[in-house]
C-alpha cells in the first residue's frame, strides 16, 4: 500500500482509497458495504480537486472472490495516458499474491504439524522428537538444567491386540499418550517414539516420576469404559542427564531405553504368564 501511495503521488493524483473485506480468505462474495477494512487512505493536498477531474471506482477481485474496492480521484493524467487499467490490474495482482502467500503459509504450518504430531495420540512423534527434543535438551544444557529422560513401554500390547482386537490396542496406546500429554507443561515434552514406546523429556525439578506417570495412566483410563479387563500397565525407565555432560542426547536415550527394558524384564519374571490370563 505504501508503494501505491507513492505511485499516486508520482502521477499527480488527488486522492486514493482502498477498502477490503475483513476476511480476505473466506472465498465468499462480499457486498461493498461490508468492506470495512481501510488499507489505503491517501491524499495529495496540492493536486486534490473536490469537484471535477476524473474519479474512478473499481471493484477488486481475486478469481471469483470479490475482495473490496478502490477509489481514486484526480487521475486525469492516468486516464489520458491509458495506464489507469494497468494500475487497477496491478493492485489486484498484488492482493492475489498476498492471499496466495498467506494460504501457502497456512498449508505449510499444517503440514509441519502433521509431520511432527502422532495422529493416534495427539502428542509429538519421532520426527518431532528429533527436532524439538534436541532443542529442548540443548536449551536445558545452555541454562544449566538437568534433563530427565523417561522411556515408557506398554506391557503386553501384543496380547491385548490378539485378545481384544486392534481397536483395544489403539485405545491403550491413545490413553498412554494422553496420560503423558497431561503431565507435560512448559518444562516437559511427550513423544510417541514408535509402536508402544513413548518418551518424556522433562526438567529434573518438574516432579514427574515413574510413579506419577502410572498414576496419570490409571486416571485417564477411569474416564471411560475400558475395552480390556486388565489394568493398563507400562514399564518405565528413568535416566537423569547432567547439563554439563560430555555425552549427546542419543546416549541418554539408549540408557533410558535400557533402563525401561530392565524393568520390563523384572515385570515378566515377577508375573510370568499370569498377566496373560
Amino acid at each position: 500500500m505504501d508503494a501505491t501511495g507513492r505511485f499516486l503521488d508520482l502521477v499527480g493524483a488527488g486522492r486514493g482509497q482502498i477498502f477490503l473485506t475483513d476476511d480476505l480468505f473466506s472465498q465468499e462474495a462480499k457486498s461493498y458495504r461490508s468492506c470495512k477494512r481501510e488499507v489505503l487512505n491517501w491524499c495529495n493536498e496540492k493536486n486534490r480537486t473536490e469537484e471535477g477531474g476524473v474519479q474512478v471506482f473499481m471493484p477488486l477481485h481475486y478469481q471469483l472472490h470479490r475482495m473490496g474496492y478502490c477509489m481514486v480521484a484526480g487521475v486525469d493524467e492516468m486516464f489520458r495516458t491509458g495506464i489507469l487499467e494497468t494500475f487497477f490490474r496491478n493492485i489486484c495482482y498484488a492482493l492475489e499474491n498476498y492471499i496466495q502467500r498467506k494460504q501457502y503459509q497456512e498449508v505449510n504450518l499444517k503440514l509441519q504439524k502433521l509431520y511432527r504430531i502422532d495422529q493416534l495420540t495427539g502428542i509429538y512423534n519421532r520426527f518431532g522428537m528429533e527436532d524439538l527434543g534436541q532443542k529442548f535438551y540443548e536449551r536445558n544444557c545452555e541454562y544449566h538444567i538437568n534433563t530427565k529422560f523417561i522411556f515408557c513401554d506398554i506391557n503386553h500390547l501384543k496380547y491385548i491386540n490378539d485378545t481384544y482386537g486392534h481397536k483395544a490396542g489403539d485405545w491403550v496406546i491413545r490413553k498412554t499418550g494422553e496420560a503423558l500429554g497431561r503431565l507435560a507443561a512448559e518444562d516437559s515434552l511427550p513423544f510417541r517414539f514408535g509402536g508402544d514406546e513413548f518418551l518424556l523429556l522433562t526438567r529434573e525439578e518438574s516432579g514427574i516420576t515413574a510413579e506419577s506417570i502410572r498414576q496419570s495412566i490409571a486416571a485417564v483410563c477411569k474416564e471411560e469404559p475400558s475395552p480390556i479387563r486388565e489394568p493398563l500397565e507400562a514399564s518405565i525407565g528413568v535416566i537423569l542427564a547432567p547439563w554439563d555432560s560430555e555425552y549427546n542426547m542419543d546416549v541418554y536415550l539408549n540408557q533410558a531405553d535400557e533402563a525401561m527394558y530392565e524393568e520390563k524384564k523384572m515385570y515378566h519374571e515377577k508375573y510370568g504368564d499370569r498377566r496373560r490370563r
